[in-house]
């Protein structure tokens, strides 16, 4: 459990202040954010994909899917560029830092917290773009 206590894994969530609920809903605030974690979610990805041999297609085709959902969610931003391009490169070269480790057991629990937070993030950024096509006459992905 130290293990866990320790973590510090800095993983993307939507959170009330990324104005992607219903309640306070911004649509170029929240597909900016969408936008820009996904781009995190994919160095993440590329980390499970190198320590997750045995799985190695299943992670490669999320890795993929996640590519296409970003570039779906740049198309429905009114703006061409965002600021989501230059906070990439703040987060490559950190995140591979904190995911080193030679125990197994550290690596698959960290590729167990990752996979867990992209499911969380992909079942808000779903509910958020449902929104978006239904209530804000957004494109259709």
């Amino acid at each position: 459990m130290e293990m866990l206590a320790e973590n510090n894994l800095q993983l993307p969530k939507i959170t009330t202040e990324d104005m992607c609920f219903s309640t306070e809903f911004q649509k170029d605030k929240c597909l900016n954010k969408i936008h820009h974690d996904l781009l995190i979610f994919e160095i993440y990805l590329l980390h499970v994909k190198e320590t997750f041999r045995s799985e190695r297609n299943t992670v490669e085709s999320i890795e993929y899917k996640t590519k296409i959902l970003a570039g779906a969610v740049k198309r429905m931003m009114k703006s061409s560029k965002t600021e989501s391009d230059d906070k990439e490169t703040q987060t490559d070269t950190q995140i591979p830092q904190v995911l080193k480790s030679e125990n197994l057991w550290i690596q698959k629990l960290t590729n167990r917290l990752i996979l867990q937070a992209f499911i969380d993030y992909i079942q808000k950024t779903a509910r958020a773009v449902r929104y978006i096509v239904t209530f804000h006459g957004g494109n259709k992905i």
